[in-house]
């Protein structure tokens, strides 16, 4: 899970913020995870932070989403956070997944264009979320607005065989995590059941 931690997350078009609000949905989709799914967790700005290597350990997982912070370092870097997040799956045997949230645009590092290249050669899909309503919220007193980059939101989840989310509120937020929750399961059946097939 690679969640923003840009200052933008604070805008007030959620309640109490954005960025709280994405804290508590993804809190609320690790308590729904089944089996012994793993999960990592990542945070990103200007740079990206491994909070969490991938554990089964569930708890540890919501620990880590519920510690991360706004980080002071200026700008949105969604490529280095794809390829980070990546790093974490490469030892794993099943399907590997990543949910990246954010509520903004990549406007420094590695071009998302670069890391969606590098996570289609191991096999990763993308699910994305776009937080934030269509009006903005303002996070400065110089009522600076945030907007969101839908394009480049869905041409890594439709590369990659994801699926793109756009959340204006806390129920639709939950909502797309609880997709990505079932559609997932359905991916790992599917993938058990051609397994079992070969076997046979």
């Amino acid at each position: 899970m690679a969640i923003d931690a840009s200052q933008s997350m604070l805008a007030d078009d959620y309640q109490p913020n954005r960025f709280e609000a994405a804290k508590s949905a993804a809190s609320l989709f690790v308590d729904n995870l089944k089996g012994e799914t793993g999960v990592g967790v990542v945070s990103f700005s200007g740079a990206s932070y491994i909070h969490q290597q991938l554990t089964t350990d569930l708890s540890k997982a919501k620990k880590a989403i519920q510690n991360i912070t706004i980080q002071g370092l200026g700008g949105t870097n969604i490529g280095d956070a794809l390829i980070t997040s990546s790093n974490l799956l490469i030892t794993s045997k099943r399907p590997k997944v990543i949910i990246l949230l954010t509520d903004g645009r990549s406007n420094v590092g590695t071009s998302p264009e670069e890391a969606i290249n590098y996570l289609k050669g191991e096999n990763i899909i993308i699910y994305t979320i776009g937080v934030g309503t269509n009006e903005g919220g303002n996070f400065t007193e110089n009522d600076i607005i945030s907007t969101l980059d839908e394009e480049t939101l869905k041409k890594m989840a439709e590369e990659t065989k994801g699926s793109y989310f756009r959340a204006e509120n806390d129920e639709q937020l939950k909502e797309s995590y609880n997709q990505i929750n079932s559609s997932t399961e359905k991916r790992l059946n599917k993938d058990l059941s051609s397994l079992f097939m070969l076997l046979a």
